[in-house]
């Protein structure tokens, strides 16, 4: 397997993991302890893999294999049902370094607003998006941002 497969590999594992299909309420115990409104104002809460029902000695592994593998990832991070419980760099990476992030983003929010629309939280993607945040001051309001839709996100 090549490399560029191998990080491949790895982000596709690593995307699945922080997007996590019961962080849209499961019936696992841990999650139905965090509130629809919780996000942090400074700070993750801090959990053990554990406690949020994830197996530490899988993410050990994973970990292991990217240092093995030499491979790019700089970081990862995983919340799991709002408690932080993985952050891990890797050298010469450091968490205070400011990183590009690439496509990154745009593949986690596609994923995201796929699961939503699975959900029936979002019912057409050519909905405008401004409409989802009525609680919200939405700085230079102009025409051309009151047309962005859910799909010109992804």
């Amino acid at each position: 397997m090549s490399m560029n497969k191998k990080i491949l590999t790895v982000v596709l594992f690593l995307i699945i993991v922080v997007i996590d299909y019961s962080f849209y309420r499961s019936n696992d115990p841990a999650s139905t302890e965090m509130s629809n409104d919780y996000f942090p104002e400074s700070e993750w809460r801090t959990s053990t893999p554990e406690e949020q029902g994830m197996d530490s000695e899988q993410l050990l592994r994973m970990i292991q294999y990217i240092n093995d593998q030499k491979s790019k990832i700089h970081s990862i991070v995983i919340i799991r049902n709002g408690y932080l419980v993985l952050d891990a760099n890797f050298y010469p990476y450091r968490g205070d370094l400011i990183h590009t992030l690439q496509s990154t983003s745009k593949s986690v929010l596609s994923s995201l607003i796929g699961i939503a629309v699975t959900e029936g939280k979002i019912t057409d993607i050519q909905n405008k998006i401004l409409p989802y945040f009525p609680d919200k001051s939405i700085d230079n309001v102009d025409p051309l941002k009151q047309e962005i839709t859910i799909q010109n996100l992804q």
